[in-house]
């Protein structure tokens, strides 16, 4: 307004000089204006501000709306006046045929200039269009401005000497206007509240995956050099026993492979979402796999049967020897692993205790505890190595043993250091068959001779595996493998429609030019009639993964990561459980269903393919 009379001004118009004392107020303002708005642009510090002095600016738009209202009936007044005409009033409109005084003639009648009252009307429209930016910026700013224009639109016109209308019509516009402009900010922070808790929800949940990962990083990082050296070694043929170091490696990989299964795990821990998963474990079977592709470390643990958490301690001990590894003596770390149970109560006190020769050329290490939470940060870093591991170990052990209810401890004397985890378990007494899977047959159990396998998988390698490993374990079996390109996902529904007896299909299968779900697949050939028994091959087998999987009508789901005999142990187990359903409905010959349900007790013994049940059989 001011910008637009100024220009005017600049023309050469005006109104008479007694009413040009407004133009410095409006010249005023235009210098305001700019001042701001290149403070706005250029300093940090003022944009900083920005919603305040946007505030402040509103509040000073609405003053000078009441006082250009003043200006504007006495200009319109004058002009009137000037071309002999009077100021209208809302008599002569005949706004309303019935002359007598009622209560709604009191609140919009106005006794004075008509004039007087478009005017405050067009101000008062104004000043809510002006003022609206406020309400999706925050309830404060909303309350100054409403009350700063409550004030101005019903104190203004008592103290004015032109009319506006009735005390009730200026009191009660301006009322219902500011009444207006609270409710769209209260309903706009309701909104933002809402959207600012679920963004907070988010950001936590992507918090605790970058903190798993970074446990993840921290453990693949380290198993993987590992059997990098081993294949090299290998590879410059200086190893002595060259099928120990492939071993080795293998059992490294393994590892790896294991810490992937246990991401869902470690985003519940650093969430504080994890509930503990207790399995009776025989410790001496649970610390084998723990020290599963390591060497060079004693063990000394008794025969004994507890019920523990095993991903939480192994989670906890792998971090531990991979610690004592990395800052301990480089000529020789001398690990021990010993455990200790003894009675407290009734329960168990369980102690892992981790020996190894200190560094002589590193300063002696401050005692830490994993109930001091600022001493499980990491420190500075000493090297450029360091400064990409120092202190994650102590970090992943202490949130682990916040999240369970443990205990741990490390602490030099004299040249060893010493590591202690403590928990307390219940006596049990036999070994989960999760905690310590049994040995596994060479032969497929539950499987009839001459059984039928059609496999389809898209990556080369897989496929010459399959082929070559599932006719192995399963004496008799006849396997066929498809995937080398797009055009063999139609020969593989063909050959299912055949009626072979197990399908098994890779979940992502990404050929050129195209991407396809094995999901949709297997829906594909089991909407077309096939009644064989239906297997998802995924690396990816969390729990949201299985429902897609067990809703697309796979009965199977084969993790990646399994061990050759194990997953054919578990494709066994399935395969009978497939054909005692058969049998019910009458499917399938009662003589083949009894035979493999001979084999159920054998095959019960494998790990059901959950990313976080199995434990110690990744190893």
């Amino acid at each position: 307004m001011a910008l637009i009379e100024f220009l005017y001004d600049s023309i050469g118009e005006g109104y008479p000089s007694a009413l040009h004392v407004h133009r410095l107020v409006n010249y005023a303002a235009i210098v305001l204006l700019a001042v701001l708005l290149v403070a706005l642009l250029v300093s940090k510090r003022v944009a900083a501000h920005s919603t305040l002095l946007m505030t402040i600016g509103s509040c000073c738009m609405t003053c000078y709306i009441g006082y250009r209202m003043e200006c504007l009936v006495a200009m319109g007044a004058e002009y009137l006046n000037g071309l002999g005409l009077p100021s209208p009033t809302s008599s002569q409109l005949q706004l309303f045929a019935n002359k007598s005084r009622s209560a709604l003639d009191l609140v919009i009648d106005t006794p004075g200039d008509l004039l007087g009252t478009c005017v405050f009307l067009l101000g008062i429209y104004y000043n809510f269009v002006q003022a609206s930016f406020t309400m999706s910026v925050g309830l404060l700013p909303t309350s100054v401005c409403a009350l700063v224009q409550l004030l101005v639109c019903s104190i203004g016109p008592a103290l004015s000497r032109n009319r506006y209308g009735s005390v009730g019509f200026t009191l009660s516009l301006s009322v219902g206007v500011a009444v207006v402009m609270m409710k769209h900010a209260w309903i706009v922070a309701f909104l933002s509240h809402r959207l600012h808790a679920a963004d907070q929800r988010e950001l936590g949940h992507q918090k605790a995956m970058q903190k798993a990962d970074s446990v993840l990083n921290h453990m693949l990082k380290n198993n993987l050099v590992d059997s990098r050296s081993c294949i090299w070694m290998y590879l410059d043929g200086i190893a002595e026993a060259d099928r120990a170091t492939l071993s080795l490696a293998a059992d490294l990989m393994t590892r790896s492979l294991w810490w992937c299964r246990l991401r869902e795990a470690l985003i519940r821990i650093v969430s504080n979402r994890y509930v503990k998963a207790v399995q009776s474990i025989s410790l001496s079977k649970f610390c084998g796999d723990v020290l599963t592709g390591r060497q060079h470390i004693t063990l000394e643990c008794p025969p004994t049967t507890v019920a523990l958490d095993p991903i939480a301690c192994s989670i906890v001990l792998d971090n531990a020897i991979m610690n004592a590894h990395r800052h301990g003596c480089p000529d020789g770390p001398e690990l021990r692993l010993t455990v200790d149970v003894a009675d407290a109560g009734p329960d168990l006190e369980v102690t892992f205790t981790l020996r190894n020769r200190a560094n002589p050329r590193r300063a002696a290490l401050a005692p830490w505890s994993a109930a001091d939470a600022p001493a499980a940060r990491p420190g500075p870093p000493r090297t450029p190595h360091d400064a990409v591991s120092d202190g994650l170990g102590l970090q992943h052990i202490a949130l682990v043993v916040a999240s369970c209810g443990m205990g741990a401890r490390l602490w030099q004397e004299g040249a060893f250091v010493y590591f202690t985890l403590s928990l307390l378990a219940k006596a049990s007494a036999e070994a989960s068959a999760a905690g310590a899977p049994a040995a596994l047959p060479s032969s497929g159990p539950g499987f009839p001779e001459s059984v039928s396998i059609v496999c389809l998988d898209d990556s080369a390698l897989a496929r010459k595996a399959l082929g070559a490993v599932l006719p192995s374990k399963i004496p008799g079996a006849n396997v066929q493998v498809f995937g080398a390109n797009v055009g063999e996902v139609e020969c593989f529904k063909r050959e299912a429609a055949q009626g072979c007896d197990i399908v098994i299909v890779d979940q992502n299968l990404s050929f050129p030019g195209t991407n396809t779900l094995g999901t949709d697949v297997v829906a594909g050939i089991i909407a077309a009639g096939y009644a064989g028994l239906a297997c998802i091959r995924s690396a990816n087998c969390t729990d949201s993964d299985r429902d897609l999987y067990l809703r697309s009508g796979a009965s199977c789901i084969l993790d990646k990561d399994m061990l050759w005999p194990e997953m054919v142990r578990a494709l066994g187990q399935a395969y009978a459980e497939h054909l005692a359903r058969a049998s019910s409905a009458s499917l399938a010959p009662p003589g083949i269903v009894e035979d493999a349900l001979t084999n159920t007790t054998v095959m019960s013994l494998a790990p059901e393919c959950h990313a976080l049940d199995v434990v110690s059989g990744a190893f």
